[in-house]
């Protein structure tokens, strides 16, 4: 996808701005968290115009004005592609917000102007995440997190998680990739070890900072998402009970087995599309994958058939 309006980066001129502390030349060491600067239309380039760090960025528009937010990486080729991290459209009479994680030689873009404020996930947990990306134990602390997100008429897009050795440029995330549409809500359960990567198209609320899944009189209900056996959940024989939910009436439910090459294969051990709400009777053993496409009940079995 040639993208001829990007080769603009070589004769843009990067408009100068200050943060509302002293500063002189850019620094590298980021700013302290709830600082925040005023950019005009441009682009900016980590570690040169702006500090490297974590930022927030907050766009709004009155009835003139829209365009692109975007944000590269350090080898994104922009006359080839759009750019890897973020390229969001914002229309008119909208208020958005972006998390930038600004590494040396990112670039940022602003089609008009923003308010950037320097934040520091690793600090805290936040109760929300702005759409954007985030890289466990750098972003994010490495933990197993519950997200809920509400879209409105004018925000959709797909959340996806990244496993580390996942290659992004050929293949779709492997832990979790869902399009969320406008008017929805929902859950997801993640599991963001080190070096893993989210996609957040939309903001989403923290609703905990989760454990491994916790069984209350041999029931536990699961959120979608994608959960490891021996880490998320133990292993055991499940009755699953899926129900989909308002704004989530169908999706694809799969069960792997610890020796499935995911990347090669379909799950082998479940590989179901539900629409309504169905039972499942599955045995799983540490290493296996479940993929829940909606918040489905296990409940513990013995594994055996009773006969009445």
């Amino acid at each position: 996808m040639k993208r001829q309006f990007l080769s603009i980066l070589s004769t843009t001129a990067v408009i100068s701005f200050c943060f509302s502390v002293a500063c002189s030349a850019a620094s590298t060491e980021g700013i302290e968290p709830g600082k925040s600067a005023d950019l005009n239309s441009g682009n900016f380039v980590g570690g040169v115009d702006i500090p490297a760090g974590s930022y927030v960025l907050s766009c709004a528009t009155d009835d003139k004005t829209h365009g692109i937010v975007w944000l590269s990486s350090e080898t994104d080729n922009l006359e080839e592609d759009y750019p890897s991290i973020l390229y969001e459209s914002v229309s008119t009479n909208e208020n958005r917000r972006f998390y930038i994680p600004l590494r040396e030689g990112r670039i940022l873009h602003t089609p008009f102007r923003c308010i950037l404020t320097s934040v520091d996930y690793l600090s805290e947990t936040p109760e929300e995440l702005h759409a954007g990306m985030y890289v466990g134990g750098t972003d994010l602390p490495a933990a197993k997190y519950q997200i809920s997100y509400e879209t409105d008429d004018s925000s959709h897009g797909i959340i996806w998680l990244a496993d580390v050795n996942d290659d992004l440029e050929n293949e779709y995330p492997s832990m979790l990739y869902e399009n969320i549409s406008t008017n929805e809500q929902g859950s997801f359960y993640l599991s963001m070890e080190e070096g893993r990567t989210l996609f957040l198209p939309v903001t989403c609320k923290v609703i905990s900072k989760a454990d491994a899944v916790v069984f209350q009189d041999n029931q536990a209900e699961l959120l979608a998402g994608q959960y490891l056996v021996g880490d998320d959940l133990p292993a055991g024989t499940y009755d699953i009970t899926c129900k989909p939910q308002e704004f989530q009436n169908s999706g694809l439910l799969w069960v792997s087995a610890p020796e499935d090459n995911l990347e090669e294969n379909y799950p082998s051990v479940l590989y179901e599309h539900v629409t309504s709400d169905e039972a499942f009777h599955v045995t799983v053993q540490d290493g296996a994958r479940i993929f829940l496409p909606f918040p489905c009940i296990f409940e513990t079995s013995e594994g055996g058939v009773v006969f009445k």
